[in-house]
């Protein structure tokens, strides 16, 4: 399975055909000259083994006397027109076979020898060349062949013209687009998006980097990166690819080119996270890429035949694959056209353009090619190396969950940790930009939440509410999508914890922003993050103030006065240090009284703000609070105490004639719109069912309002019951 030395070469020649030495002059008319053209490369060398292989195990090269002729060896004259014998004339039976061995160095190289073998008609037929560039230039200047082109047969040149039925060019490879896409296909169900390709500058090179950038329909052109490279000047791309860190790494060159690259590019990671990109290429690569790990490529070879278990020939991929089978399909077809005809170049062609056109033919044996409308139809797999292994991967829909996880580990590879990083930065600057705007809501400040004191009514304790947390995580999914975008079409990158502060900001005030006002309605977010603010507020009030919250505010808004409560709240906006805001809230709050008409109303929005703001302990300290309601857990609402006294003094004529009395005192000191108020409200009671009592409950609201809520007042006045201890004080003393 190994190459002939040069040196076994000559002596065969010599043995078998001693005139061949000398310019070869009866090799032209008694031997079939085969000229197989390739790079002297390990491509090139897995290629002319094939061919010897398929000659070896066809029938015809059972039967057949074979020479090998270096290049070098050819006569230089040109070829007399007659066409080529197969037999031999001393032996009927024996076939006569010239393998011509026509090498090249470099594509330039390999296009001069290709272009004067066909010229000099040194040849009956070619295999080859091996590289895309020579197979396209030939093509182009065919015109200088002329009358004695031969048929030109490629299996391993992937780009060029299409296939003809009339041409004598024929490619019997899968054609570049189709591997492309075969590639695409396979990286894009899996949510690969960001790609950089690293391409020779050549004609495969270049042809297929065209190729593979038609297929990015759902990939942003920031996400793309295509970098050519000249011989093997690769640190410049590859510095760029570092530098972007794109999710996948193509390399479309020489399969020699790419060990290189991939040991450059792992070298010159010099950052502390290791980068790990998909890397991928759209030619086979087994064989020829010594320590490639964890690499995918496309490939015509059937999977069946990839397996380590099986025969030692079916290892090498599409290189030995299809150099096989296109050798047994030329073989095949000189064999059809008759042993006892001379080879007729034009006959042949024909024949096999027919085949190519998918009329005739059956699967190749080591790749199953097929063929219809002139090109290789079989079927490509996406393979790829496990270390010493070579698996096939699955060609199933890939379900979501597998996308997923797909994505995760790209993302370890390519960033390592940082993402989780990322991740913390955006959380802790939602959480402080979410406490920002509820303590603007609140009037408070950042000092309040770090500095103050622990007892169970400070500011901290709220902010672990569950309703507080909800804020947070809306405003952190807001950001985290937006930052994913952002990753997603490139404009970013995932590790940026600079980029994530920045974007961890925007939620905030893109949620209170209106971007216009069209008939008197917001276009925005800004009233529904208000009225989602406004819910917080009471939800962490509650957290505050226990279930006491509604008393609280109640107790406020009857203990003081309307002017009082105005007073203490403008004072709190005008110390926030923000001017602007406080502005801000103290207009809001005009607006908000000039809502309500009823005075108890009104005290109420007041008493509402308080408790927004301040601790109970803050307000006894401002005494808006009783002395007796020092302690939060004894609160009583005014309602409960205007009820108490209903049921007091409802049905005892001297407790109601007690109540009349002091009204009719205290209305002879309110001012008129208290008076008017008080009225109105009598006169309301006269429509309902329960008229006395509803004006025994209007007279002790009046009162409460009047008095301030002074439930010892009305004790005072007998009008409250008493609670038994207090009885049992005033017994004691009348006794006395």
């Amino acid at each position: 399975m190994k190459l002939l030395p040069l040196v076994k070469l000559v002596t065969l020649l010599v043995t078998l055909c001693p005139a061949a030495m000398a310019q070869h002059p009866a090799l032209e008319s008694s031997y079939l000259r085969i000229g197989v053209v390739y790079n002297s490369t390990t491509t090139g060398q897995l290629h002319f083994q094939a061919i010897q292989d398929a000659l070896r195990d066809h029938a015809i090269g059972k039967r057949a006397e074979i020479v090998e002729i270096p290049y070098t060896e050819l006569g230089q004259t040109q070829a007399p027109g007659t066409e080529t014998a197969l037999k031999n004339h001393d032996d009927a039976n024996k076939l006569r076979i010239a393998i011509v061995l026509i090498p090249y160095v470099n594509e330039l190289q390999g296009e001069e020898r290709l272009l004067a073998v066909l010229k000099n008609r040194q040849v009956d037929l070619v295999l080859g060349p091996t590289d895309s560039g020579v197979y396209v230039r030939v093509v182009e200047q065919k015109e200088k062949v002329g009358e004695n082109i031969v048929p030109v047969i490629s299996s391993l040149v992937v780009a060029g013209e299409p296939n003809e039925a009339d041409g004598w060019f024929f490619r019997t490879n899968a054609d570049i687009a189709r591997r492309t896409g075969a590639i695409y296909d396979y990286l894009n169900k899996r949510w690969v998006n960001s790609i950089a390709v690293m391409y020779a500058e050549s004609e495969f090179g270049r042809r297929a980097e065209r190729a593979f950038r038609r297929e990015l329909t759902g990939i942003q052109a920031d996400n793309y990166l295509p970098l050519p490279y000249q011989g093997d000047d690769f640190r410049p791309a590859l510095r760029r690819i570092l530098d972007k860190r794109p999710a996948a790494v193509g390399l479309f060159g020489p399969a020699e080119d790419m060990v290189t690259i991939f040991r450059d590019l792992r070298s010159m990671n010099a950052a502390s996270t290791l980068y790990r990109p998909i890397s991928f290429a759209v030619i086979d690569i087994r064989r020829r890429t010594p320590g490639l790990d964890d690499f995918y490529f496309v490939s015509v070879m059937r999977p069946e035949e990839s397996s380590n278990n099986g025969p030692e020939e079916n290892e090498y991929g599409d290189v030995y694959g299809l150099s096989y089978d296109t050798t047994t399909l030329v073989l095949n077809e000189i064999k059809n056209a008759g042993l006892d005809r001379p080879f007729e170049k034009r006959g042949f062609r024909d024949r096999f353009a027919n085949v190519l056109s998918g009329a005739v033919g059956t699967p190749g044996p080591k790749t199953g090619m097929r063929f219809s409308n002139m090109a290789n139809s079989g079927e490509l797999h996406v393979y790829r190396v496990d270390g010493d292994k070579v698996v096939v991967e699955s060609e199933d829909v890939v379900g979501m969950f597998e996308k997923l996880r797909w994505k995760q580990q790209l993302m370890v590879d390519r960033f390592g940790m940082l993402p989780l990083a990322v991740l913390a930065t955006i959380f802790l600057t939602v959480f402080g930009a979410s406490v920002n705007d509820l303590y603007r809501w609140y009037g408070g400040s950042f000092k309040q939440l770090l500095l103050g004191p622990p007892h169970k009514y400070s500011y901290g304790r709220r902010l672990i509410s569950k309703h507080f947390l909800a804020l947070v995580l809306i405003q952190f999914s807001i950001a985290v999508l937006l930052y994913a975008f952002l990753s997603e079409t490139g404009r970013i990158r995932y590790d940026s914890i600079l980029n994530a502060f920045v974007i961890a900001l925007a939620p905030s005030p893109l949620l209170r922003a209106s971007f216009a006002n069209i008939g008197g309605t917001n276009i925005g977010f800004a009233d529904q993050y208000d009225r989602i603010l406004k819910y917080l507020t009471k939800r962490l009030l509650a957290v505050k103030y226990g279930d006491k919250i509604e008393d609280a505010k109640l107790v406020l808004a009857y203990y003081n006065s309307h002017s009082f409560l105005k007073r203490t709240v403008t004072d709190i906006y005008l110390a926030i240090p923000n001017k602007e805001e406080g502005a801000r809230l103290r207009a809001e709050m005009e607006v908000e009284q000039e809502q309500y008409t009823e005075q108890i109303d009104r005290r109420k929005a007041l008493a509402q703000r308080l408790v927004e703001m301040r601790t109970w302990e803050e307000l006894h300290r401002l005494r808006a609070v009783p002395e007796s309601m020092k302690d939060l857990s004894n609160i009583q609402s005014p309602e409960a105490v205007i009820t108490d006294c209903v049921y007091h003094c409802f049905g005892d004529k001297n407790r109601e004639d007690i109540l009349e009395t002091v009204v009719q005192d205290q209305l002879k000191r309110a001012s008129d719109p208290v008076i008017a108020h008080y009225k109105t409200k009598i006169r309301e009671t006269e429509n309902g069912t329960d008229t006395l009592r509803d004006k025994v409950f209007v007279k002790l609201q009046f009162l409460v309002m009047t008095f301030g809520f002074l439930k010892k007042r009305l004790i005072e006045e007998g009008l409250h019951p008493r609670e038994d201890k207090e009885a049992s004080t005033a017994e004691k003393s009348e006794d006395n």
